[in-house]
């Protein structure tokens, strides 16, 4: 087995209006190709792999392989893959493109001594070199275009069959497949297989029949354990994987990040780590991200129980939720007055993380907390203890008290001192002005 390291180059230049110049920089994606001693082919034949972004040995990753390989297929697989990868729309896989020498004969669409040769090699040798090699989960999908689509066809009918999802661009039916296939979506009781196909608009009438008829046969079946589904495209046959790849993937992975198949952030923490493992074969990690998505929900509903569910949740996991003035003003969102309160005065006690005009400019939420609660005192104290605690506000924070002290009828001589100090030592800031100041 030799490995070969090659890079996918995109160089991207930009024009630097001012300086009258333009630069070039460089963008690139990291591939090796392994070279595989087949003994079913009888020759050595070439693996393109290209693995996600931080892999790591001791992690599980699904595997996309793709026949092809050996055209821009494999490239735009990879890049698309490398994309949603970052955008947390895949799960992080592996990409294996399968290079064909004589891609005709090996993808044999009659698919006899041919194409159950190439299909022994993909089975008996690719798949186990992969999951020896490679830290994979057991989630493995085909993607196949034009031949390959319909190559597909014959891989999902074998039992011995490795795949749990397919992708086929413009399939057809060279051969006659519709009993068979008929009769397997009507029996099938393995795991679920999810099965993608995209039809081009304006295509030889055949291959547009033949994914029309994979549709049928799914509809008439009815089988939960096979979910098929077909998308037409305004492409060229040339073109359709770059058009339907990125759909394809994100059905064969519908599962992954399938945040509204829970009633509520309990349920997802509950029950969603397992439900990838038995999906995808691997144990995601919770991200801030998808915590993030309940919460808008829970502050909505005014969830208290629910919000300090998902903190105490995100403390035990390790996902940073904020700081005790974020805390505090979650709490205001749901009319939580009195954890408003305690959570400020935390923020006040520990200021660590906390930026401290992030702290000034939400001031006016404790003070208010404070007047739903009538602990005006309260409020007085939480100033000066302020004061206290932020000397290089003093200027801005005796002016809102002395503002809050009038406001509220209470210890308005500690206010006009406040004032009085706030005339003497008046300098710009973001708080007040002295026309703010004068009308006091």
């Amino acid at each position: 087995m030799k490995k070969y390291i090659l890079l996918c180059i995109c160089l991207c230049t930009y024009a630097m209006a001012l300086a009258q110049e333009s630069n070039t920089e460089t963008y690139s994606l990291t591939y090796t190709v392994d070279t595989l001693q087949s003994k079913v082919l009888k020759d050595d034949r070439a693996l393109k792999v290209y693995l996600p972004e931080g892999y790591d040995a001791q992690q599980k990753y699904p595997v996309v392989y793709i026949t092809d390989a050996q055209t821009s297929n494999f490239t735009t697989a990879m890049t698309y893959m490398h994309a949603m990868m970052e955008g947390a729309l895949l799960p992080k896989c592996i990409l294996v493109g399968i290079v064909q020498k004589d891609r005709w004969n090996e993808l044999e669409v009659s698919y006899k001594e041919n194409g159950k040769r190439f299909k022994d090699y993909i089975f008996e040798e690719v798949v186990p070199y992969i999951d020896a090699q490679y830290s994979t989960s057991g989630y493995n999908v085909m993607v196949g275009h034009s031949d390959g689509a319909e190559y597909n066809q014959h891989l999902l009918l074998e039992k011995e069959n490795p795949f749990a999802s397919f992708i086929s661009c413009s399939t057809n039916f060279n051969t006659p497949m519709e009993e068979a296939l008929g009769t397997f979506f009507k029996e099938y009781t393995g795991k679920p297989i999810y099965y993608f196909i995209a039809n081009v608009k304006y295509e030889v009438p055949e291959r547009i029949a033949a994914g029309n008829l994979m549709e049928r046969l799914a509809v008439e079946a009815a089988n939960p354990k096979i979910q098929l589904t077909l998308q037409t495209y305004k492409a060229q046959h040339e073109s359709i994987v770059i058009r339907a790849l990125q759909d394809g993937l994100l059905y064969v992975f519908q599962n992954y990040r399938n945040l509204d198949a829970y009633a509520d952030f309990k349920e997802y923490a509950d029950h969603y780590q397992q439900d990838i493992a038995t999906y995808y074969g691997f144990v995601p990690q919770f991200e801030y991200m998808d915590v993030d998505y309940y919460f808008g929900k829970i502050l909505d509903e005014k969830d208290i129980a629910g919000y300090e569910f998902m903190v105490q949740f995100s403390n035990q996991h390790n996902i940073f939720f904020g700081n005790y003035v974020d805390e505090a003003n979650s709490y205001f969102y749901m009319e939580a007055y009195p954890q408003t309160i305690v959570s400020y005065n935390r923020a006040l006690n520990d200021m660590e993380g906390i930026q401290k005009n992030v702290f000034m400019g939400n001031l006016f939420r404790v003070l208010k907390a404070y007047e739903h609660e009538n602990d005006l005192k309260g409020a007085v104290k939480f100033m000066e203890a302020s004061i206290k605690k932020l000397p290089e506000y003093k200027l801005e924070l005796s002016y809102l008290l002395g503002k809050f002290c009038k406001e509220q009828h209470i210890q308005e001589a500690k206010g006009k001192r406040l004032w009085a100090y706030c005339k003497k030592n008046y300098h710009e800031n973001r708080a007040f002005t002295q026309a703010d100041l004068e009308a006091l």
